[in-house]
């Protein structure tokens, strides 16, 4: 999953069909990368990987 995610914000809907994975899934999976500190979620569904 975090392969899936760019330096760079982009749509979480992006993300999801990068990894081809569920919506659903990839939403969890995000917010597990968020609390381990590797990816943020952005407003207006966005999300970054993390530095």
């Amino acid at each position: 999953m975090l392969e899936a995610v760019s330096p760079h914000p982009m749509p979480i809907d992006e993300i999801a069909r990068a990894s081809s994975l569920p919506a659903s899934r990839c939403t969890a999976d995000l917010l597990e990368l968020e609390l381990s500190g590797k990816a943020q979620t952005l407003p207006g569904g966005l999300a970054a990987r993390a530095f």
